[in-house]
């Protein structure tokens, strides 16, 4: 492989990283998803503790992933998910909402 072929694929999986800080900041929260049978999902569905406290406490989340998001590979599940929530955005199926820079606070 030469280097400029490793450079392009170096900013390809940086941009793939990104997309998550993308989501997150149109107020989605996805998850990366590994089974312990080799397969990979990315979803933007499940539940959790939630604290206020910063860095957030030990706590329990599940995750909700559907049989047909789920790949056989890290990058083969982000990109499915990049190119879903693409495809859910153009047919105006999908709300966001933006990330909250603080947290409010809240008086006794």
């Amino acid at each position: 492989m030469t280097n400029n072929t490793q450079s392009l694929l170096d900013r390809a999986d940086a941009e793939r990283l990104r997309q998550f800080d993308k989501w997150a900041d149109q107020g989605l929260c996805p998850h990366l998803v590994f089974n312990d049978n080799g397969w990979w999902a990315v979803t933007f569905d499940g539940g959790g503790d939630m604290s206020l406290i910063e860095p957030p406490p030990d706590g329990v989340f599940t995750a909700i992933v559907e049989s047909t998001q789920w790949r056989q590979t890290v990058v083969e599940a982000i990109d499915a998910a990049i190119a879903a929530r693409a495809q859910a955005e153009k047919e105006g199926l999908v709300e966001t909402w933006p990330r909250l820079k603080t947290w409010p606070r809240y008086e006794n």
